[in-house]
């Protein structure tokens, strides 16, 4: 139902809408919403055809040349796509700019490659970005360090990050260095940043509705989903012909500079590349994992309380705390080996390349049961509600589909793949020290 609509009661009959801005200027007694017994027909036109599209790909080489923090934006719109995209374009275009100069006129190099990917298609299936992680899976597999997205960039006043676990804390990090805009009445954009019903600062998993899908959910890198969103208004106007450059605007008080929201947005994604292309020890923090894996195990539990009944939903915690210990290992020489002082340049890579993989870990060999494109483990697109992120999907779905019966030997399976492919992971770090 619409925010406006009133739950209660019978539905038999129309109801009118009370709520003044969703009043027009029509000249009529009142304005209702269904269901009645008045009929419309609908006459809908549409063309099918063929067409090209076009990836633009930019890159500026680092001293590390096959090792690629990828960022992506797409270029393509429903309508007109002043929200979205073409907001999320103009940040993705300003730090594309800010890079260039820093490399063309600063004689800056990355220690890895940065890779600008401006996607095209993404508004029929994220085509454009799939297309080409698909192309290049082996070499993206092999060599892609982060994938940092935006999309409808800065259509509100608030922060919005999505994305990886082991990301959050350069997140919270980079955020707390920019100032906030001046009439948001916030110091810093971490300020900005909600806390979740948790109160905390953490990215929320990734579903489907972006170009990170084929990055996150096929490959198993390391990514992240960054806008600008909430505030008095949402951006209602979204995939229809009123998302225009003046609506855009209006999201903002007459009193605030809407662009400000832009910048900040444009110098967080500018810093987080420079982390993450740049740094001695990649910045990732994969104890904060374990606590969100911990935490999705309690939702699991909350929705299907027998698995307390089931011993292979306790080999699952089991595997999280081995992964927690070692997890904890790794951050600690991670931070001791930060400054690059410490190990050879050899040393340090095979370091990096210990942490870019640790999330391929844990996609499953065979994918999801109802559809084997989907790889990772710890979360996927919802299978009934698209956009939002399903935790743990493989285990939830053979629970949904075995009417949770513990006994079924698909829930067992899924229990105990899962916790083995997270147990796999602990013994590689562990083994590896």
């Amino acid at each position: 139902w619409p925010p406006w609509a009133d739950r209660g009661g019978s539905h038999n009959s129309p109801k009118q809408v009370t709520d003044p801005s969703w009043i027009g200027g029509l000249n009529t007694p009142a304005y209702c919403f269904g269901p009645s017994e008045n009929q419309i027909r609908l006459r809908i036109e549409s063309s099918t055809s063929l067409g090209n599209i076009t990836n633009v790909i930019g890159h500026i080489d680092g001293a590390d040349v096959d090792r690629l923090v990828v960022l992506g934006n797409h270029y393509d719109a429903w309508v007109r796509g002043a929200g979205d995209p073409s907001s999320g374009t103009a940040v993705f275009l300003e730090t594309a700019r800010q890079l260039a100069h820093m490399f063309l006129n600063e004689h800056w190099q990355p220690e890895r490659t940065i890779m600008l990917c401006c996607w095209d298609a993404e508004e029929y299936g994220s085509i454009g970005s799939t297309e080409w992680v698909e192309e290049f899976e082996h070499l993206l597999s092999q060599n892609a360090v982060v994938y940092i997205n935006t999309d409808s960039g800065a259509i509100g006043k608030y922060l919005e990050v999505a994305g990886s676990p082991a990301l959050s804390e350069v997140v919270r990090n980079a955020a707390a260095m920019i100032p906030a805009p001046e009439k948001s009445g916030a110091d810093t954009l971490l300020d900005l940043w909600p806390v979740n019903s948790r109160g905390l600062q953490t990215a929320s998993p990734l579903g489907m509705g972006s170009d990170y899908v084929a990055f996150t959910h096929h490959l198993g890198v390391s990514s992240l989903h960054l806008n600008m969103r909430g505030g008095a208004r949402a951006n209602q106007m979204r995939h229809t012909s009123y998302d225009t450059y003046e609506y855009a605007r209006s999201l903002y008080s007459p009193d605030e500079e809407a662009w400000s929201y832009h910048r900040v947005l444009s110098q967080l994604l500018a810093l987080l590349t420079f982390r993450c292309s740049t740094m001695h020890v990649l910045p990732f923090d994969f104890t904060e994992y374990a606590s969100e894996m911990d935490h999705y195990c309690d939702q699991l539990l909350q929705d299907f309380p027998m698995l307390a009944e089931s011993p292979f939903f306790d080999r699952l915690r089991e595997a999280i705390s081995l992964f927690r210990s070692a997890a904890s290992a790794l951050d600690e020489e991670s931070e001791l080996n930060s400054d690059g002082s410490q190990q050879s340049h050899i040393r340090l890579r095979r370091l990096n390349d210990r942490i870019m993989s640790l999330e391929r870990g844990l996609l499953l060999p065979d994918g999801l049961a109802s559809r084997p494109w989907y790889r990772h483990a710890i979360y996927a697109p919802a299978l009934s509600g698209g956009y939002p992120a399903q935790t743990f999907p493989s285990i939830r779905e053979a629970l949904l589909a075995d009417e949770a019966d513990l006994q079924q030997p698909e829930v067992i399976i899924q229990l105990v793949q899962v916790a083995q492919l997270i147990r796999g992971v602990a013994s590689y770090i562990l083994n590896r020290w």
